[in-house]
């Protein structure tokens, strides 16, 4: 087989990526201060779920990615505290299964690694698009402030 059909096996990597990469660098357009945070803590989980994968193998791996994992629920729960936000508090809930998936393998050896990995893409998916979803909201409602009321006619 060709080596450039062997990407295709990671397409579904690729893909997630370069969307990440897209939405993060969509958020420095049209984004406030919070969606920035947010869009820096995910590139900055991209960036460390990366070199995990790279430099580290076996349980030290999952240990890793979990305690990477507490850590972003901690971080976004500080968020949710600080801008109370729907699509905020519906990302910190995501990430919180994302860490009761992480923390299952961990506990119970018998979940297939390829089960749980599939569910933990669903959950980034759910929350790349509840964070777009974010960004339209606020590039909105920033919108909407800018354009003036039309005048009464009473």
């Amino acid at each position: 087989m060709p080596n450039w059909l062997m990407a295709v096996d990671h397409l579904y990597e690729i893909i997630g990526y370069a969307a990440t990469v897209v939405l993060c660098l969509f958020t420095f357009f049209l984004g406030s201060i919070r969606e920035r945070l947010v869009a820096l803590v995910i590139a900055l989980d991209g960036v460390t779920i990366s070199a995990f994968d790279i430099y580290l193998d076996g349980w030290p791996r999952v240990w890793a990615i979990s305690s990477k994992a507490v850590l972003l629920f901690v971080i976004y729960a500080g968020f949710s505290w600080r801008w109370p936000h729907t699509w905020l508090i519906v990302m910190t809930s995501l990430q919180f299964v994302d860490l009761l998936l992480v923390m299952a393998v961990v506990v119970d050896g018998s979940i297939l690694i390829s089960v749980n990995g599939l569910l933990r893409n669903v959950v980034g998916w759910l929350m790349l698009l509840t964070f777009a979803v974010g960004i339209v909201q606020t590039a909105r409602a920033n919108l909407m402030a800018r354009v003036q009321p039309l005048p009464r006619c009473d």
